[in-house]
Order: structure tokens, then C-alpha cells, then sequence
């Protein structure tokens, strides 16, 4: 006896392949369209070996001993990227996380690089060496003031899904207006 050969004059009831029960009909079904794959963020820092190449960048930068750090220009970008501003209407970053070794700090909870002296994103003196001091500092984020900042107008589709970039773009007009006000002609 066939499949689908009807039973008392009905077609006859059959389990398929997708596991419920058909009419002896054949149609098949339209295949639900395949969900594209992520376009690359060549900036993005990911796995084990970006973070350990961010790293030694990082510290590269500082030099052994000579302890460089960024220009205060940047720096002063970095803190607002991270810190954010009240007066501004900035508030601190998604990532930001209270530091639990020490009372005060703050570190990156976004980049993997954990709570400790070296990774805080705050000095509480001068002679302190916060990450914002090196040269060359990634942000997971690509904040404006780190080494692989991305302009909110560049980034894809899928980090903005992840990311609410809305600081982002409040820093970069904060930005804009600040050169603008520092090239206009002294009166």
C-alpha cells in the first residue's frame, strides 16, 4: 500500500519529516531564508590573542621604565569616554564597574581586563599610572580618545545592536564644538 493512499476515500494521515502530521499532500514548504553572518569588525578586540596583542601594545607604549603617558588632551577625552560628565549630560560608560579591590576606582568591565591597580581607569594622585595614561590603549567600545576609535557614523549594524553608542555621539559633538570653539578667531 502507498504512503498516502487514501483510506475509505480519505487521503490517509502521515508523520513528515519535520515531525507533524500531513494530509498525503506533497507541497513542500519554503525554506526559511539562512540568517547572514556578522560582518567583521576589524577594530573589534576579540579572543585570547587580541587581548594579549592589545596588551603588549599597551605597555609598549608606556615603555620599560620611562612610565610615558598620552597627552592631557587625550587624556581628558578618555575620562569623559569613561567617566562621562554631569554638567554635560554625559553619564559614565555601560561598561564602567566600581572597583571591589579598592574604594574610589573604577575599571573597564567590558575588555577583560579586570580590577587591579594597573587596569583602573581613574589616578587618585598624580604619580598614579591609570590605564587612560597609556599611549596606547584599546577600548572594547572604540570610544573617542583610545587607539581604535571609530566614528558612531562607522560602526556596524550588529555593534550597535550590542552597544548603546548614544554617549558616543554626545562626546563626539562635545568634541566637535570644543575645536570649533578653539579655532574660532580670538575677538
Amino acid at each position: 500500500m502507498a504512503d498516502n493512499a487514501p483510506i475509505n476515500g480519505k487521503p490517509s494521515n502521515k508523520i513528515v519529516a519535520n515531525g507533524s502530521w500531513s494530509k498525503g499532500g506533497t507541497s513542500p514548504r519554503s525554506a526559511v531564508p539562512p540568517t547572514p553572518l556578522p560582518t567583521p569588525d576589524p577594530n573589534a578586540i576579540s579572543g585570547l590573542i587580541g587581548k594579549a596583542k592589545s596588551l603588549i601594545d599597551s605597555y609598549a607604549s608606556r615603555g620599560v621604565t620611562q612610565n610615558k603617558r598620552v597627552d592631557e588632551a587625550v587624556k581628558q577625552v578618555r575620562i569623559l569616554s569613561c567617566h562621562g560628565n554631569p554638567e554635560l549630560g554625559i553619564s559614565p560608560c555601560q561598561g564602567r564597574r566600581e572597583s571591589v579591590a579598592e574604594a574610589g576606582r573604577y575599571f573597564c568591565g567590558e575588555c577583560g581586563c579586570g580590577d587591579r591597580a594597573a587596569t583602573w581607569l581613574n589616578n587618585k594622585t598624580d604619580e598614579d599610572y591609570s590605564k587612560l595614561d597609556f599611549p596606547r590603549v584599546s577600548c572594547p567600545m572604540n570610544m573617542p580618545g583610545f587607539t581604535n576609535y571609530t566614528e558612531r557614523s562607522k560602526e556596524t549594524v550588529e555593534r550597535c545592536m550590542k552597544y548603546d553608542f548614544t554617549r558616543k555621539e554626545q562626546i563626539e559633538r562635545h568634541i566637535a564644538l570644543t575645536i570649533k570653539q578653539t579655532d574660532a578667531p580670538s575677538v
